[in-house]
């Protein structure tokens, strides 16, 4: 029975994942330019465990860097922004795109992304003040059509780094 053949293999391959994708959202919180490009990237971790493992496999990777990220690291910010958006994403974006509609595709992701914009920006009201917050709510109107065009922006170069992926690493499908 080789290593590849044994029970243990995804379980293993899973925990390695999860600490390496919990790795670079430490990195996130610690790093003094590109929070969110390192919080993005944490979730390769994700799409590798559903590429490998399937769907069950890439949610409990999310799942245990969720809440590992949240009770662990320094930044409860890029821990919660991975938990919302970059974490879960990848495995929503398994799910949606074997619908095989590419416009009923787009137009689930882009609610994806508008849900989980709105829940941080709920969480962030719940933080300040209401005037505060009031001034930040008359920017919303232009926060949510250019956080769009960027979630579109971040879909279709994911799309092209899982590519590269699936190309370049071997046995990366399970």
């Amino acid at each position: 029975m080789s290593v590849k053949d044994s029970k243990a293999s995804k379980p293993a391959f899973l925990g390695l994942l999860a600490a390496l994708s919990l790795a670079v959202l430490f990195l996130a919180g610690v790093s003094p330019t590109g929070r969110l490009s390192l919080t993005a990237l944490s979730g390769l971790a994700v799409a590798a465990a559903v590429l490998k493992t399937g769907l069950g496999g890439g949610f409990l990777c999310w799942a245990a860097v969720s809440i590992l990220g949240v009770a662990l690291l320094p930044s409860k910010s890029c821990a919660a922004l991975y938990a919302v958006l970059f974490g879960l994403y990848p495995a929503i974006k398994s799910l949606i795109e074997r619908l095989g509609r590419l416009w009923l595709e787009w137009a689930l992701k882009l609610l994806f992304f508008l849900a989980a914009m709105t829940l941080c920006v709920l969480a962030l009201k719940g933080l300040f003040s209401e005037e505060v917050f009031a001034v930040a709510f008359d920017k919303l109107a232009l926060a949510y059509p250019v956080g769009c065009a960027a979630f579109v922006l971040y879909d279709l170069a994911f799309t092209g780094l899982i590519r590269i992926y699936l190309n370049r690493v071997p046995g990366a499908r399970g």
